[in-house]
């Protein structure tokens, strides 16, 4: 407030005496309506001295003057317990005035007012000036919570209060603990701290809108505008706190660089490569190409090695292919392979034969009609690949594949006789006589394919 005599319509105001702020009464449910806060200019030498101090010392000091009464009032909060339901009234004991704020029952502050003492204990018109204040606001029995805020106060006052207001609550706030601040001085405590909200005093109208609008925390005693121009403001203060970061973080990066370049460096020189001999490179050739061949030769003659048609598997094929009492008799059976392929191929397939004859009852007709099938001698090669590891039984490797002819007739010697009188061995007593022939093609593509070049 610029001119605060045309305001209050009081022209012996001087206004270069005082700073002057407005302070709403914000209650819930009725109009805003504002007193003035005034404090003196007395203390503005005191903070141009400090700003001086700190450009003295290249550090820049940057002040704020509160009002004391109206940082209290904003913590009152965190150190006062109103009955509910009932309007109370803090009483801020200074040694030279007494600040009496008075709020309705829902913690709504309705009217602020000071009174000097002028050279007593006291105000001469206090307990007068309560009760007529409390009679205008049609507050009843309010309580009374007194706060001594300064280390020669009044300790009297509260009894006094107590004689006079006989039905109202008088209670004297104890200070805040702090490790350094004593407990009559807690401005500083309040200014610095977040007022949290959790008691129906704090969560009030008043008290939220002093909070959220920060009209306690307003600064009376402001610097002069050319002053704060050459002072860094918070943005600023970011700035350079985010450039040193910056910088610090770069050299960060640049030694990091360093190291790592520095590292590889060292790790390139350990490696047995650095030292490495050109003419060890001829020997090492020399030596290379006498494993490929070698190599080459291995794999030639374990390719011609390969197990392609073993005896004792083809055996065992046999035996499970006719089991005995299987009504079967084998007259002949014979094996045989050879190589399918032309000249000048690196890889040639080859050809495996089987050709049995014999004879057969009638329920060996079923078996050889299920082996004569692709799904059956495939089931049966399956079979002894499994049981004996010979992977040219498999047919599912490799590119080859199965032909099975199997031919039956009847038998011109067979003479019927009762089954329990047939003999095994006895060719009259089987029906039937059959011809079968297996045929198993392995192609040039084959894993198993013969190696037709010479050796290296």
């Amino acid at each position: 407030m610029t001119d605060p005599g045309s305001v209050l319509e009081d022209s012996s105001i001087q206004a270069d005496q005082a700073s002057w702020r407005v302070m709403p009464y914000p209650a819930a449910g009725s109009e805003v309506i504002a007193t003035v806060i005034a404090i003196s200019r007395q203390y503005a030498t005191l903070f141009d001295a400090l700003r001086e101090a700190g450009e003295t010392a290249n550090f820049p000091v940057i002040t704020h003057a509160l009002s004391a009464p109206l940082v209290t009032l904003m913590g009152l909060g965190q150190t006062i317990k109103p009955t509910p339901g009932k309007p109370f009234v803090a009483i801020l004991q200074y040694p030279w005035f007494i600040t009496l704020a008075f709020f309705n029952e829902r913690a709504d502050l309705r009217f602020i007012r000071t009174l000097q003492h002028r050279g007593l204990r006291r105000p001469t018109n206090f307990r007068n000036a309560l009760a007529t204040t409390n009679a205008s606001l049609e507050f009843v029995d309010p309580d009374l919570f007194l706060v001594p805020l300064g280390n020669a106060v009044d300790t009297t006052l509260a009894a006094d209060l107590r004689i006079t207001f006989t039905t109202s609550r008088v209670e004297v706030i104890e200070p805040l603990q702090h490790d350094v601040l004593p407990g009559w001085c807690p401005e500083p405590l309040l200014a610095c701290e977040l007022t949290e909200a959790g008691t129906p005093l704090i969560d009030s109208h008043t008290f939220t809108a002093l909070r959220e609008d920060k009209w306690v925390l307003q600064n009376f005693l402001p610097t002069a505008k050319d002053i704060v121009e050459i002072y860094p403001d918070r943005s600023d203060m970011k700035l350079l706190r985010m450039l040193r970061l910056g910088r610090v973080a770069l050299f960060a990066i640049t030694v990091l660089c360093i190291a790592y370049f520095a590292f590889g460096i060292v790790g390139l020189v350990r490696r047995p490569e650095w030292g490495f001999n050109p003419l060890q490179a001829e020997a090492a050739q020399g030596r290379l190409t006498k494993l490929t061949v070698e190599r080459q030769k291995a794999d030639h003659w374990n390719n011609l090695l390969d197990d392609r048609s073993k005896a004792w598997v083809v055996m065992e094929s046999f035996s499970r292919m006719f089991p005995e009492k299987g009504g079967m008799l084998v007259k002949t059976y014979s094996h045989s392979a050879k190589a399918d392929g032309g000249a000048g191929q690196a890889k040639i397939g080859f050809i495996k034969e089987w050709k049995i004859t014999g004879f057969a009852r009638d329920e060996a007709i079923e078996y050889l009609t299920t082996i004569s099938q692709r799904e059956g001698i495939s089931a049966h090669f399956s079979e002894i690949a499994r049981i004996t590891g010979n992977t040219s039984f498999s047919p599912a490797i490799g590119n080859r594949n199965l032909v099975v002819n199997v031919r039956t007739q009847e038998n011109a010697g067979y003479k019927s006789i009762p089954p329990e009188e047939a003999s095994d061995t006895d060719e009259s007593t089987y029906p039937f006589t059959f011809d079968l022939t297996i045929t198993q093609r392995f192609e040039a593509t084959d894993p198993m394919a013969i190696t037709a070049a010479k050796a290296p």
